[in-house]
């Protein structure tokens, strides 16, 4: 976190599938922590329990996801975010979405869009509710 040196956020974690449940992500946020014990994260609901487990509390929803902290405020500090929109325009992905279309057709594609789309919108209800139930 830039402007505050005792901060950091958690843009992504994951441990390889027959790695897990030996306490790999465990020991990377205890080393994490001990060099920025001011920690910020955003995670999606299932996954709150084992952050809470961590010492993490609830701050807020952004989106589909429950933001988390380390402290029981929010840093002062800024955070980069990825742009990630160049992403989608890129020639690749322009590909893949040309071969799906021409593979399965318009209405199916627009389809697959909208139920992508009520998905991001009902995880964003749940991820709201779920912080407006923790916090009374």
């Amino acid at each position: 976190m830039q402007g505050d040196p005792e901060a950091c956020s958690v843009a992504y974690m994951a441990v390889k599938t027959d790695q897990r449940r030996r306490g790999i992500a465990r020991a990377m946020l205890q080393k994490m922590l001990e060099r920025y014990p001011h920690a910020e994260l955003a995670c999606f609901v299932n996954k709150v329990p084992y952050f809470e487990a961590m010492g993490f509390q609830i701050h807020d929803a952004r989106g589909p996801q429950v933001l988390m902290n380390s402290r029981d405020h929010q840093t002062e500090g800024l955070l980069a975010v990825l742009d990630i929109a160049p992403i989608y325009n890129s020639v690749q992905v322009r590909q893949i979405h040309a071969y799906l279309l021409k593979q399965h057709g318009k209405r199916a594609m627009t389809d697959a869009e909208k139920q992508r789309d009520r998905q991001l919108d009902q995880m964003t209800r749940q991820a709201r509710l779920f912080v407006q139930q923790r916090s009374g």
